[in-house]
């Protein structure tokens, strides 16, 4: 065996002109004298083969010195091992969950550059031109895309036209600062003690926020971007922000219990609400649907409001006009005046809109069935709406109403929506230091110098992956209604459903 692999030796340096023969002479290796002792255990055949080369290469001395520098330069060379800890070489590794996802995001890795910063080490100073020749390219592409980016800009964000390029003020992109009189929302959670502070507030110049984390003046918010983290009197930071229209119809004032956002949302796909329609509603409440149906038409429809109770109206007047003044005075679009209020009962709202159709209706009263006659006649053909009811009962009131008196409507989908919240986010000790770990292929643990000892495995480097933990969030959204769809058609008497 001994023999073979020294054959196989010997015919690979044979094939370098004029380096066989400085090994034979023991000018370079120093083992060169143990491989002497045993040519003359080898066979006549390996022995005349192996003078016949060693006389081929001293015919080309020229050659022989080239590829002796070259031997002498791949000798300088880093090991795999060191190569492979120093991250020159990008090996391939069994991934983690946690890698697995990054992979499918798009990340930018300029891997020319990692390849002349690998050959620069060893290849000397004709690299490193190159790779200042290639910083500069960068330099110059990265003003020439920056210079570009800001000439594309030839509106601002509300619509404003804008001079030129060079005039392109990117501080309006950051959004206009929180002004006096503006709602904003403040929150702080820590998940490791369930605690979980969120509080909807309107900002005043002249007052203080108070709460179990300390105190927070006004005036030191007002002025400031939204999205800012503040610290109060006891050093504690706080997450201030401007509201999105779901956290305030959440924490909004109420007198009847509002349709929550994750039903509001469902009941707009439902009825498929557009820019410019008409739209009925049965039901002010606190206002919280018709918050969202506002917002759903825009400015070229209209939302027909109806309540039976003034206390009701009140309340959901004063709603719209808190988000409407907050709402304008951060937004250069101003919301739309789209919301009439009626207050009667839906029997009778032809006193008020006559004979009008709508392209779309929410009900959200305590009866429902008691209206569906009146919306047969006021619903356009082939348009929806969508019923909010409390329980199973209602739902079966319903549909024997439709079937009793015939009516032209026909119940195509029924809902309850439930969403369950998540936590994910890094293992954490007692005293708030990351729990981390090093795993390899074979599960197998690193030594000191961060490289994994000898195994079955191939040598990896040390990779810190932080511990996760997903679970659900302790608290929870119940049951809160059934949404049931319902479409106007042509005929009472139509059996494609049965």
């Amino acid at each position: 065996m001994q023999s073979k692999n020294l054959l196989m030796r010997l015919l690979n340096l044979s094939l370098h002109h004029g380096r066989l023969q400085k090994m034979c002479c023991g000018e370079q290796i120093p083992r060169l004298s143990k491989t002497n002792q045993r040519l003359p255990d080898l066979s006549k055949r390996t022995r005349q083969f192996h003078f016949t080369a060693r006389g081929q290469s001293t015919t080309d001395d020229s050659a022989g010195e080239e590829d002796a520098a070259r031997s002498d330069a791949s000798a300088k060379r880093e090991s795999y091992l060191e190569a492979r800890r120093k991250g020159v070489l990008m090996g391939r590794r069994r991934l983690s969950p946690m890698e697995r996802v990054g992979g499918m995001l798009e990340t930018k890795t300029d891997f020319g550059v990692q390849d002349l910063t690998r050959d620069l080490r060893t290849s000397g100073n004709r690299d490193a031109k190159v790779v200042e020749k290639v910083d500069d390219d960068e330099t110059d592409s990265s003003r020439i895309s920056d210079h570009n980016h800001e000439e594309s800009f030839e509106t601002s964000v509300y619509g404003d036209s804008v001079t030129g390029g060079n005039h392109f003020d990117k501080t309006q992109h950051r959004g206009p600062p929180l002004v006096d009189g503006e709602y904003i929302i403040i929150t702080r959670e820590n998940l490791k003690r369930q605690e979980k502070l969120v509080r909807l507030i309107k900002l005043d110049a002249r007052l203080e926020f108070k709460c179990k984390f300390g105190n927070l003046l006004h005036a030191d918010i007002i002025g400031h971007q939204g999205g800012s983290v503040f610290a109060t009197d006891m050093d504690i930071e706080l997450l201030i922000r401007r509201p999105s229209l779901d956290e305030f119809v959440l924490y909004m004032k109420r007198n009847p219990v509002i349709a929550y956002p994750k039903d509001c949302c469902t009941m707009l796909m439902m009825i498929d609400a557009c820019p410019g329609d008409v739209v009925l509603e049965a039901g002010s409440g606190s206002g919280s649907m018709t918050l969202f149906l506002s917002r759903a038409v825009g400015h070229h429809g209209k939302v027909l409001s109806f309540d039976k109770l003034p206390t009701h109206q009140v309340r959901a007047e004063k709603n719209l006009k808190l988000w409407q003044t907050s709402y304008d005075i951060s937004n250069q679009v101003k919301w739309p005046q789209n919301v009439s209020f009626y207050p009667c009962r839906l029997q009778d709202c032809g006193e008020y809109i006559k004979d009008a159709q709508v392209d779309g209706a929410i009900i959200d009263m305590e009866s429902p069935s008691t209206v569906m006659t009146t919306m047969s006649q006021r619903l356009k053909s082939g348009k929806a709406m969508a019923v909010y009811v409390a329980n199973l009962t209602l739902v079966i009131d319903l549909a024997e109403v439709i079937r009793k008196e015939r009516l032209p409507l026909v119940t195509e989908t029924i809902l309850e929506v439930t969403h369950k919240e998540w936590v994910v986010n890094p293992a954490r000790r007692h005293a708030g230091i990351v729990l981390q770990e090093s795993k390899t292929a074979d599960g197998e643990e690193f030594g000191d110098d961060g490289v994994v000892g000898k195994g079955k495995g191939v040598q990896y480097i040390a990779d810190e992956i932080p511990k996760y933990l997903a679970r659900p969030h302790h608290i929870q959204s119940s049951h809160t209604a059934f949404l049931v769809k319902i479409r106007k058609i042509r005929k009472s008497s139509s059996t494609f459903k049965v």
